[in-house]
């Protein structure tokens, strides 16, 4: 779904999209969105999911990519509530720390034995993004990390005036996804950033160069050609 998402940022970026209209976009994300749904549904069919996440009869025979739709949203909602509910001893940025640093440290998971044991359901495990927060301070944690959602968010902003926006496209995914789970202050999504970050940055190099070039070629260029006027305008002797 980042992926995805990104992409769709990439190509308004781009203006590959600048004829389309607003209803247009929301309509492409929307399919995106459903494709992930099917996907879902060949993930782990239809009776499966309703077994595992416990949906209710009524609901049971619904189109699984309709469930898993909705479930992107409510399940995470309902854990975010059953964490509020169940901790309330803070672990002052823990959490957060470990979704920071690499997965192959493989002791420092942000879920761990008793995260998971705060839970209502063991096969869903994504508390949107403020559910690690809450873990590390209550509400002061919630305040804080959304704080800094926004300071990240202003700062790309401002860096991306007049510079491209590619930084900015991994940073709206993660603002677009955040009723899942933190994919900001999480080791692949920060990875990401930089990577994209050293490339504009490269690129934007590269083009400063080829810009003094060009600048030089035609400085060049014109006076040869003024030179070449100014000698076919010498009176020739004799006239």
């Amino acid at each position: 779904m980042l992926a995805g998402l990104q992409w769709l940022g990439a190509g308004v970026v781009f203006q590959r999209y600048r004829n389309w209209r607003l209803l247009g976009i929301v309509s492409a994300t929307g399919l995106l969105v459903m494709a992930f749904g099917v996907l879902g549904e060949a993930r782990s069919g239809r009776g499966y999911f309703a077994d595992v996440m416990r949906v209710r009869p009524e609901y049971a025979e619904w189109h699984p990519a309709v469930l898993w739709l909705i479930g992107y949203v409510s399940f995470p909602a309902k854990n975010l509530v059953s964490l509020m509910s169940r901790h309330d001893q803070w672990e002052l940025g823990e959490r957060v720390a470990r979704g920071i640093l690499p997965a192959f440290l493989g002791s420092l998971e942000r879920g761990d034995e008793y995260y998971v044991s705060l839970l209502p359901h063991l096969y869903n495990n994504v508390p949107t993004y403020i559910g690690w927060a809450w873990l590390d301070g209550g509400w002061v944690g919630v305040i804080v990390l959304n704080v800094l959602y926004g300071v990240v968010g202003g700062a790309i902003v401002r860096r991306a005036i007049g510079k491209g926006g590619l930084v900015g496209i991994v940073y709206l995914a993660a603002v677009a996804t955040c009723f899942f789970n933190d994919h900001l202050f999480w080791f692949p999504g920060l990875v990401q950033m930089a990577l994209v970050g050293l490339g504009e940055a490269w690129i934007a190099k590269a083009e400063k160069k080829a810009e003094i070039r060009g600048k030089g070629w035609a400085r060049r260029s014109g006076r040869r050609e003024s030179d070449g006027t100014r000698e076919g305008n010498v009176p020739l002797k004799g006239w």
